[in-house]
């Protein structure tokens, strides 16, 4: 009995002893781990037991910060150029007291770099952003290790993989400018389809597309990328600037395209249209359909009359010899009243050679339309007459169209109006049977040698100047169409000799 009582004495004395000894170590204040003794961590910075599996060998390890992930992908970055990215450190020590962490880069520092390699201070609660820089060097996927460490005792490391790859995307937009013309006020929209092309090796990032701030508000973007896209190598997108007159006058902005092309990294199109109740300067509404604007931009290239600071050249130099050559002209004959007048010399070459009596040459004028949507007609006036009836050089605007008994001007036979193909020859019974074109002066008899009888040629010099006003035909008798009014081009072609 009394060894009994001895053991359980001596049992209620050793709780004892550890329940006081428990109390005192747990009132120990601790800001780090190495502040409490073996079997007890530091919690709320006090010494608190350790939990099972906690202290291995008596001593509580774990470090006091943590990081979420153990890689991280810069993805693809312009060679030459600086991308930094962010890794999280989080606090996770249970003492709550501040420790410091810092970043190193273990390998693949030619590419990778931390920002601010000191250590810098984690508080409980916080989370540090470390930053870390990668810039490719060449067109290649990189890699590396960045190690962050505490000043904790025990000297606790948490290592991340790094990658990146280096590409050099190259940027093509079309077009360079837009202009949608001119429009009347609230007529329908117009839309120009904008292209973006990578030709370069890597994708292509768009950060931003947008118009400069202050754009009227006539201008819109339909199908534009999200900032972030990415085109691949040899790739391309689509979207589309919409214009819808609402605002009147000329109208301009910029589109600007921002993207990860360090050479262009910012493109600009320029972008213009016009919007009014009439049509502005060198727009015409010639189709009469409100719907579309003023749809056509006029292209009127011959003169306005026969004078001669008008009037315009078919060939430079105006001469168009009777060797076969011929000579096309074009435009469109905008606003619908308008005239185009046209000018040559058609040069009759030498007839006779030496002292021959007959010679002879294929002095011969002839025009056409080759293209002819509106049906236009056309005349072919010769030269001009002073009061005594000798030609000179040019005509004045009064003396432009011929009077009907001037037929020399008027080519004699009158076939010369409202022609849509005309030939003329100087030359009598130049077209046999069988002939398609005039035979010119194929055979020709000098004057002095000859009487000047009707049906005989003549070996003269016939070169004259020539005159031809395109327009459009107005008077539907004589069976002659009355022509279009419409935007398209004519194409007249004038020949000497053919």
């Amino acid at each position: 009995m009394a060894m009994h009582s001895k053991v359980i004495l001596t049992i209620v004395f050793s709780l004892l002893v550890f329940s006081c000894a428990q109390d005192f170590i747990s009132d120990i204040p601790c800001s780090v781990q190495t502040d409490c003794p073996k079997n007890y961590k530091c919690v709320e910075l006090k010494c608190t037991p350790c939990l099972a599996g906690e202290c291995n060998n008596g001593y509580y390890v774990q470090p006091g910060f943590d990081v979420p992930v153990s890689s991280h992908d810069f993805g693809s970055v312009q060679i030459n150029t600086t991308k930094i990215d962010t890794i999280e450190v989080k606090y996770v020590a249970i003492s709550g007291a501040p420790i410091n962490v810092k970043g190193v880069i273990e390998s693949g520092s030619n590419v990778f770099k931390v920002v601010n390699e000191s250590f810098q201070e984690l508080k409980k609660g916080s989370t540090l952003n470390l930053q870390v820089s990668y810039q490719p060097k060449a067109l290649k996927t990189d890699s590396g290790v960045l190690a962050i460490t505490s000043n904790e005792p025990g000297g606790f490391t948490k290592k991340i993989k790094l990658s990146g790859t280096g590409v050099d995307p190259d940027i093509v937009v079309t077009p360079a400018s837009i202009d949608f013309g001119s429009s009347f006020k609230n007529g329908p929209s117009k839309e120009e389809e904008v292209k973006i092309e990578n030709k370069g090796n890597g994708p292509l990032e768009i950060k931003n597309i947008a118009f400069v701030q202050g754009a009227p508000v006539d201008f819109t973007l339909k199908n534009v990328p999200s900032a972030g896209n990415k085109i691949a190598s040899n790739g391309s997108i689509t979207f589309k600037v919409v214009f819808t007159p609402k605002t009147p006058g000329t109208l301009t902005t910029t589109l600007v395209i921002d993207n990860s092309d360090k050479d262009k990294p910012s493109i600009e199109i320029s972008i213009r249209a016009y919007v009014s109740e009439e049509c502005e300067p060198g727009y015409y509404d010639m189709n009469k359909d409100s719907s579309d604007g003023c749809e056509c931009l006029g292209d009127k290239r011959g003169g306005s009359s026969c004078d001669k600071d008008l009037v315009k050249p078919v060939i430079a130099g105006e001469n168009l010899p009777d060797t076969g050559g011929c000579v096309t002209v074009t435009g469109n004959l905008v606003p619908e009243d308008a005239e185009d007048w046209w000018t040559f010399i058609g040069v009759d070459t030498a007839d006779v050679v030496g002292n021959a009596t007959v010679g002879g040459d294929k002095y011969r004028i002839s025009a056409n339309f080759l293209a002819n949507p509106d049906q236009l007609i056309f005349d072919v006036y010769k030269g001009c007459q002073d009061k005594d009836g000798n030609y000179r050089e040019y005509c004045s605007g009064a003396d432009c169209i011929p009077k009907k008994e001037d037929k020399k001007r008027n080519l004699e036979d009158g076939y010369n109006q409202k022609c849509d193909q005309f030939e003329f020859s100087m030359a009598k019974n130049t077209k046999l049977q069988g002939d398609t074109y005039m035979r010119g002066e194929e055979v020709c008899q000098l004057p002095v040698n000859n009487p000047q009888m009707a049906d005989v040629n003549h070996c003269i010099d016939d070169t004259a100047r020539y005159y031809i006003r395109v327009y459009r035909n107005k008077d539907s008798s004589g069976g002659i169409p009355i022509s279009k009014s419409s935007c398209e081009k004519y194409i007249l072609q004038i020949c000497n000799g053919k």
